[in-house]
């Protein structure tokens, strides 16, 4: 019997995939606990259609990732903060990072995709990764001066 997952199941698959297991499998135990439902043709179709649509979204935040990377691949970001020395007073994270490239460049690029560990909290300059699409990821060069 064929039967489309509602919920991720770490032996038969992802949520949406449509797998084939055994009629007295789907009946006792996937259909009652909520885990999938079977797969009729108005069904299929639309599994099909949202595929498709899932498949051209990737491919149009590939395009978008792909022109970011262009325009901020090997640049160098500067930001002033108030130090003490070589010591900030408070830090330079993610969101600070997301705020310069929103404001030197007008992209927006989500915190979490900037891979930065710990917040940076002296002033020197670093190498940051951003990851902007599955195998997209640029490289910016941040400098950290004292305002």
């Amino acid at each position: 019997m064929k039967v489309v997952l509602l919920k991720d199941d770490r032996k038969l698959g992802r949520k949406g995939a449509v797998v084939d297991v055994a009629d007295g499998f789907a009946l006792s135990s996937l259909i009652p606990q909520g885990i999938a439902e079977v797969v009729t043709p108005g069904k299929n179709h639309h599994l099909q259609h949202v595929k498709k649509t899932k498949e051209k979204n990737r491919k149009q935040n590939i395009l978008k990732a792909e022109a970011i990377a262009e325009k901020i691949s090997n640049e160098s970001l500067i930001i002033s903060s108030k130090a003490d020395g070589e010591k900030l007073f408070g830090s330079i994270g993610r969101k600070e990072v997301a705020t310069v490239l929103k404001s030197k460049y007008n992209v927006d690029i989500e915190e979490k995709s900037i891979l930065l560990d710990d917040p940076i909290r002296t002033l020197d300059t670093r190498d940051i990764k951003i990851q902007l699409a599955d195998k997209i990821r640029v490289t910016v060069t941040i400098k950290i001066i004292a305002a």
